[in-house]
């Protein structure tokens, strides 16, 4: 500190940590923990293991009719650790210009539009309009009806539902 005080008189302590911390920021690689801790990445590593990534990789899942124009694809469910609720997420497809007939989803559920434009009916009364990174939190067994407003791309919403345990 006193070298770099004798040639910059003024420089605090402060200063001389940020510089230097620049310095190494520039000859870090990308995977090194300096400059991912200052880009908020820090903590552990990503960890592969081999058999869960082929585990991942030969399933075959598949949209299943959950309703008259509605698809669903089941991503996961999780229990909470007292056992006392679950949550499962799902992704909802409906094809271009489709309406679905009305259907409930277990649970409080929050939707959120992945891709396009949509109208939903909440209990026959209320009308939402969403589009893509829109949100609703619908209340649970309340029967919901989706209209895809475009007719030319189908709409993908991901469901977040919390639930009692079965």
């Amino acid at each position: 500190m006193r070298r770099l005080r004798f040639f910059y008189p003024n420089c605090t302590r402060r200063v001389v940590l940020l510089m230097l911390t620049a310095i190494a920021v520039q000859h870090s690689a990308a995977n090194e923990p300096v400059e991912e801790s200052l880009r908020g990445g820090a903590g552990a590593p990503v960890l592969e293991i081999p058999y869960v990534r082929e585990q991942n990789n030969d399933r075959n899942d598949r949209y299943e009719k959950y309703a008259d124009g509605l698809f669903v694809l089941p991503l996961f469910r999780t229990v909470s650790a007292d056992r006392s609720y679950q949550v499962d997420v799902w992704n909802l497809l409906i094809g271009p210009g489709q309406e679905t007939a009305d259907f409930a989803l277990p649970g409080t559920a929050i939707l959120l539009v992945r891709a396009g434009s949509l109208i939903v009916i909440v209990d026959d009364s209320r009308e939402t309009e969403l589009e893509m990174g829109g949100t609703l939190v619908v209340k649970p067994e309340s029967r919901l009806r989706i209209t895809n407003r475009a007719t030319d791309r189908p709409i993908n919403v991901r469901v977040t539902m919390f639930s009692g345990t079965e």
